[in-house]
């Protein structure tokens, strides 16, 4: 069997080494973490985590980056076991002239910048990533036939890859821009459905973003999605009035898809004020006088 025949058993001993490896956070005192977990279609997660710490240990030199971040092959003598690691999982395969069909090819270049150039020490500047140590002292390995150096290492942690025998790629950031692929995925995940899904099925999905990805302007997702979400509420409306004279207009729709979600979210002990800043339904839907009971 492979992991796609198990995915129950693959979520539960990823969701065991996430929380093993959150606990692992040796760099600082740690004030606060995000994370965002993808399932592949080859059934395998992964997960994308920022951290953010105090700032009596925030990060604001070199020698600090140097500290967390290595970007070389180590030394195969003194730390073998951490050579295997890195040349096994945290290398950048074979793109560019040699090979131009690879994932990574975007209009003939690498997406990923690889490989990168050679430099000799880090750099430390106002950029969302930093310049990290790739000297050029001749260490490299060879695999299925081709030679490669610290040029092509993924940004690493010392401590966790040799403990976990994996790829965990480690950057050091300091500007939003940095951060924002770990939340965009919050927003792409309603886009992603809501070509496919049911307005019924947005909306459950928008109450679990709100409940547990705590979002922190919920409201943006409502006002680009909310079309969306709502889009079988004017049919359930105009069946609750059993004519077709279109009296509900798009503020009525948005509003009673509102109260729909609201419902959503008591069942989950919430309610859309826990949300600031998230508009609330502002008629009552229980009985529209003259028309038939809104439960």
């Amino acid at each position: 069997q492979t992991a796609a025949d198990q995915p129950d058993i693959v979520a539960r001993v990823f969701e065991l080494k996430k929380n093993a490896v959150v606990k692992e956070i040796k760099f600082g005192s740690c004030m606060a973490y995000v994370h965002t977990i993808e399932f592949q279609k080859r059934e395998l997660s992964h997960m994308h985590i920022s951290i953010f710490f105090h700032c009596h240990h925030r990060i604001e030199d070199a020698p600090d980056v140097n500290s967390i971040v290595s970007a070389q092959i180590p030394d195969p003598v003194t730390q073998p076991q951490l050579y295997q690691v890195v040349t096994a999982n945290m290398v950048h395969g074979l793109c560019g002239a040699a090979k131009p069909n690879a994932k990574c090819m975007v209009d003939g270049k690498c997406s990923k910048k690889y490989p990168k150039e050679f430099q000799e020490a880090t750099q430390y500047g106002d950029n969302s990533y930093h310049q990290y140590a790739r000297p050029d002292n001749g260490c490299f390995f060879e695999k299925n036939g081709h030679c490669y150096d610290n040029c092509d290492v993924f940004p690493y942690n010392s401590y966790l890859s040799a403990k976990y025998k994996c790829h965990i790629n480690v950057d050091v950031c300091t500007l939003v821009e940095a951060i924002k692929y770990i939340h965009k995925y919050i927003r792409q995940c309603l886009a992603e459905a809501a070509p496919i899904q049911l307005g019924s099925a947005l909306k459950q999905l928008f109450c679990i973003i709100l409940f547990h990805c705590a979002p922190t302007t919920p409201e943006a997702l409502w006002d680009e999605f909310k079309h969306s979400i709502c889009d079988d509420i004017q049919h359930r409306l105009d069946n609750i009035q059993q004519s077709r004279d279109k009296f509900f207009t798009n503020v009525n729709v948005y509003d009673y898809g509102l109260h729909l979600i609201n419902k959503h979210l008591k069942n989950l002990g919430k309610t859309l004020q826990d949300f600031p800043n998230m508009p609330e339904p502002q008629q009552v839907w229980n009985v529209i006088p003259g028309k038939l009971a809104i439960v």
